[in-house]
């Protein structure tokens, strides 16, 4: 008996151990600017990827990210945001368990919107020179140009043997000697800093978006893609976490929902049910091969297995399925990183992303009281005007519906690059003054408090109202549509026509099922935990006593940073044009981005395509900027600013010309000097 007690008691021990692998480290989680690292973190960092590597749980997180399954619900649908969430809070898990010198490690993000004014600004010729990090996590040349086979998936280009890829292995099957001890990466001496991830377009990929479902695939479609496919190499597939920029990228990505979430959302702390609730912080879309929607307590889908074969849920893999314990794994429970139990995180912010995250380009935040949970109703609430959905092509996401405007189509960009199916919301947020308290975490900088920094673009105040919606008169809504838009529609549907997809709190199904067809036909079925269907605030995914506590924690920290010249340049080019236009909207946010993509087009080297292979692989048409381009060149959008161009290039320059309007001389090289004046708050604090 006393045996049988001893033993609970010890595997009730071990038990907490696996859950707690970070426990050991006394400081918040802090994800910071690599270029904000010490040279001593830096080190620190590639040395817990290097251990990693040897250990064996690196390859498995490629695993995961090529595994069918999971790479379907990782890609191409709304989802995507949340997925990598999840990936890279296990990921950061397993570095700090690599060793005691490890425990406090966090994953760095790449700002790649930095570099873009760099390029912009000709300070710097390639994404390689503009991005510290591109020399500093090991280049592009110590190696040989060649073909490597990465859990199945064949990546060429330079095989790089510098630390830490020296430690890589290739396959979850294969140890010492016949490691491969390089990652394949493409010619980032050559490659271009895509506009696409530039200010000017970044700000209308998050903020054009009106919910989760909006945003997740713009910035997907977006700058996320254009960075992928300009690295190349191992960055331009699947097997893309075997190259440790990978981290960086998106966890510069988790950083842009994070800002999101804070402008379009709000600080307030939410229960599940409330988050599930929120029709701008959830929503949903159908998932592919037809697998049906999307719910908020759908447990997320990854899976290892070399070369995909025998695939298991990663919570079960005996190597890395502890990194997992006590992390929230349903999708809407990933909604705040400050819920993330023991595996939250703050990010540390300055710069461009300083000002998105206290600005929220302009428009109001909304409050910081809780959101009451929705008056129940005994039915789910009627939709008289639903929205259209569009025909999506290839096979990217079901596609999200766009802001309704009232300009002409002819002068506006879409908004998203997939179509929403949401239930639309009928709340507008209010500006909060709330002022988040917590202790700062450790840095080797000046840190302000969490406090939004005073801008001059006021919001406009509203009223949010937290009973359910009434039932909305049968009037037409019409949306704006731009058929040359690579992602957006293809057809006009009826404006009365349902929502195929569309899931609401209340439809949400007890032991869902999604089943859908694998790439052999073969019909699979995955079991997802989901709340039930009620019409009572109870049993949505937690329990009611489950509330939320302020616990202090803080999404973000502002620090204070010099600012570069091309940041000043870049920053103020942005705020006195929009000035200019007459301040801060939809219409002149996509006058701004139309301005950053003709730039690039015109005195950046052109703006180029995805190759075929990119395209194949990820299932996308051409890139953000390039849709740009070719519909100004093809007169279905105008820009209205008059002389943009020379104002633009009295600011910047041309640093790499391609060609002239007619009737225009070519542009000089010569990069101007930065003025003082500033007639709005620049990016920098």
């Amino acid at each position: 008996m006393r045996f049988s007690i001893l033993l609970v008691g010890l595997i009730c021990w071990a038990s907490c151990v696996n859950v707690q692998v970070d426990a050991a480290c006394s400081s918040a989680r802090v994800r910071k600017n690599w270029d904000a690292l010490t040279q001593t973190e830096k080190d620190n960092y590639k040395g817990a990827l290097a251990s990693a590597m040897d250990s064996g749980a690196y390859i498995k997180f490629v695993e995961m990210h090529t595994e069918m399954m999971s790479e379907r619900e990782a890609h191409r649908q709304c989802m995507f945001i949340y997925w990598h969430r999840l990936f890279l809070v296990a990921f950061e898990n397993m570095l700090r368990d690599q060793g005691p010198q490890y425990e406090c490690v966090t994953l760095p993000y790449w700002d790649w919107i930095t570099a873009s004014s760099r390029y912009a600004a000709g300070t710097c010729k390639s994404l390689g020179e503009c991005s510290a990090i591109a020399t500093e996590l090991g280049g592009w040349t110590n190696g040989t140009s060649g073909s490597l086979t990465i859990n199945g998936i064949s990546n060429s280009g330079v095989c790089v043997q510098s630390y830490p890829m020296n430690h890589f292995c290739q396959s979850g099957s294969v140890t010492g000697s016949s490691c491969a001890k390089c990652v394949s990466r493409g010619t980032w001496s050559s490659a271009a800093v895509p506009q696409s991830a530039g200010y000017a377009s970044v700000v209308n990929q998050v903020f054009s978006a009106k919910n989760i479902g909006e945003m997740s695939p713009n910035v997907e479609n977006g700058c996320h893609n254009n960075v992928h496919a300009n690295l190349n190499g191992a960055m331009g597939t699947f097997a893309s976490p075997a190259d440790p920029i990978f981290w960086s990228h998106h966890s510069m990505v988790d950083s842009l929902h994070t800002i999101f979430h804070k402008c379009r959302v709000g600080e307030a702390r939410l229960t599940f049910a409330q988050k599930a609730a929120n029709t701008v912080a959830w929503s949903s879309c159908a998932r592919r091969n037809n697998g049906g929607p999307f719910n908020p307590a759908d447990i997320v889908t990854m899976r290892t297995g070399v070369n995909g074969v025998n695939p298991i849920n990663g919570t079960l893999d005996p190597l890395i399925g502890k990194y997992f314990a006590g992390v929230p794994n349903r999708f809407a429970d990933l909604m705040d990183i400050r819920d993330l139990g023991d595996s939250s995180y703050t990010f540390e912010l300055s710069g461009y992303l300083a000002t998105m995250y206290n600005e929220c380009n302009g428009t109001s935040t909304p409050t910081a009281t809780p959101t009451p949970t929705p008056t129940p109703t005994s039915t789910p609430t009627p939709t008289p005007t639903p929205t259209p959905t569009p025909t999506p092509i290839l096979t990217t996401a079901t596609p999200v519906t766009t802001r309704p405007s009232t300009t002409a189509p002819s002068t506006t960009i879409p908004l998203t690059t997939a179509p929403s199916t949401t239930a639309p919301s009928t709340t507008t947020p209010v500006p909060t003054t709330r002022t988040p308290t917590t202790t700062s975490p450790t840095t080797t900088r000046p840190a302000t408090t969490p406090t939004p920094v005073v801008t001059t673009r006021t919001p406009t105040t509203t009223t949010r109202t937290p009973t359910a919606a009434p039932t909305p008169s049968p009037t037409t809504r019409r949306r704006r549509w731009w058929w040359w838009w690579p992602w957006g529609n293809r057809r006009m549907l009826s404006d009365y026509e349902d929502v195929e997809g569309t899931v609401y709190a209340e439809d949400v199904q007890t032991e869902q099922s999604s089943s859908s067809s694998d790439e052999n036909g073969e019909s699979t079925t995955i079991e997802n935990v989901a709340t039930p269907a009620t019409t009572s605030t109870e049993d949505q995914g937690v329990d009611q006593d489950d509330e939320v506590v302020d616990d202090g924690k803080v999404a973000v920290i502002i620090v204070e940073t010099d600012c570069e010249i091309s940041t000043d340049l870049v920053s103020t080019w942005y705020d006195e044009t929009m000035e200019e236009l007459g301040g801060q909207c939809q219409e002149n946010m996509d006058q701004l981005e139309f301005m950053a993509c003709l730039f690039e087009d015109r005195c950046l080297g052109g703006t180029q395509d995805y190759s075929d292979e990119f395209k194949a692989t990820w299932g996308v048409s051409v890139p953000r900027c390039k849709a740009i381009v070719d519909a100004y060149n093809a007169g279905y959008i105008s820009i209205t600013h008059d002389n943009w161009e020379e104002k633009m290039q009295s600011r910047l320059g041309c640093p790499n010309p391609t060609t002239s309007e007619p009737g225009t001389t070519t542009p000089s090289t010569e990069a101007p000097t930065p003025t003082p004046k500033k007639t709005k708050a620049t990016a920098c604090y």
